[in-house]
């Protein structure tokens, strides 16, 4: 027997799953009913959730929009020395 030191390197990968991951799988496969009443589950438990409906949403766009505009002419007709 040979008496020596001896060294050697492995590769391995290893996928491991969270429980976030399995959390976000979950939703993914939900039913659409049963995720609305999830997301109203969550709305109520969480004061810091809110839920913005599509029509508002375009509302805030449109508005955030028209603010800019507004701005960039009032940039454009101040004169620059």
């Amino acid at each position: 027997m040979k008496a020596g030191i001896s060294q050697s390197t492995q590769l391995r990968q290893e996928l491991k799953i969270n429980p976030r991951l399995y959390q976000a799988m979950d939703l993914l496969y939900m039913p659409l009913l049963d995720l609305q009443q999830h997301l109203k589950q969550e709305l109520l438990n969480n004061p810091f959730l809110d839920l913005v409906e599509e029509e508002e949403e375009e509302e805030d766009q449109a508005e955030a929009e028209s603010v800019e505009q507004d701005e960039e002419k009032e940039r454009g007709e101040q004169i620059d020395w």
